[in-house]
């Protein structure tokens, strides 16, 4: 039970490292490398994919640091560029519904950012968020 603890103890305190050191918020300077080192250290801590509950705010958390992963290796913030691990990561979080990560899965496909353009992927992608987006709206009527 103490190691369950510990071990959230950490995901919640990584989290919020990796929030603070993201935006720059108060004292702390804004730190693309800390960002990303503690947005790893919440998504390495558990593997929530097979249990993802949408409902669960940590769980949320928890795909909010995946897709910011994600990112990260695609764009090389706070560590080298890495498409195919930001391109698998994106993919993980987008097909448990982050809608920034089907939006970025969108981009790629259309640019062809590193891959083969497809109009056609681009579009169920954006369609996909597009979805998201009005599931999101109908709840909050």
């Amino acid at each position: 039970m103490t190691k369950l603890s510990n071990s959230f103890s950490k995901f919640v305190g990584n989290y919020c490292l990796y929030s603070y050191y993201l935006s720059g918020i108060g004292d702390v300077e804004e730190s693309a490398e800390k960002c990303f080192l503690y947005c790893k250290e919440v998504v390495d801590l558990y593997d929530l994919e097979k249990y993802f509950d949408k409902k669960d705010i940590n769980h949320q958390r928890w795909l909010e640091c995946l897709s910011i992963l994600g990112s990260c290796y695609l764009d090389g913030y706070g560590t080298n560029k890495d498409f195919k691990k930001g391109f698998d990561i994106s993919l993980k979080a987008a097909l448990l519904g982050d809608k920034e990560s089907i939006l970025k899965l969108g981009e790629i496909y259309e640019l062809g950012k590193c891959i083969f353009r497809n109009f056609k992927k681009a579009i169920e992608w954006y369609q996909e968020a597009a979805i998201l987006e009005m599931n999101m709206l109908d709840k909050n009527l």
